[in-house]
């Protein structure tokens, strides 16, 4: 019995060891060909990428994005933090272009909401005839 421990143990211990050196290689050969891994923390990618999986994000110049690529970006409203979205709109003005994702339109429409509700307030508090 203590044989098929010990077999049994270091083949477990080979395969973890095998696995952890193959992962570290897959890792190392992503990050020289030009990708990073990015985590997904919301369900706003659902079903294509779940919460909690790995996007693979490349560097690309702005003027090759596309609607409907997922890209990753500073969030404009926490630093250092980055977003993974999909691609709703590019807007494009004289000199440059707007990429737009669902963060960008969902802040503004919570901006839109948010001085909607201060306007009903105020008008909710002033006195009747004013």
């Amino acid at each position: 019995m203590r044989r098929f421990i010990n077999k049994a143990s270091k083949v477990t211990v080979g395969l973890l060891s095998g696995a952890a050196v193959a992962f570290a290689l897959a890792y190392v050969s992503l990050t020289v060909l030009g990708y990073k891994p990015v985590a997904v923390y919301s369900g706003s990618m659902e079903p294509t990428i779940p919460v909690g999986g790995l996007a693979l994000d490349r560097a690309i110049p702005s003027k090759n994005v596309r609607v409907g690529d997922v890209i990753t970006f500073s969030d404009p409203y926490v630093k250092g933090r980055l977003v993974t979205h999909r691609v709703i709109d590019i807007l494009y003005y004289a000199h440059t272009r707007e990429i737009r994702s669902l963060l960008i339109c969902l802040a503004a429409l919570s901006l839109l909401v948010g001085i909607l509700r201060l306007i009903w307030r105020k008008e909710e508090a002033a006195p009747a005839g004013a």
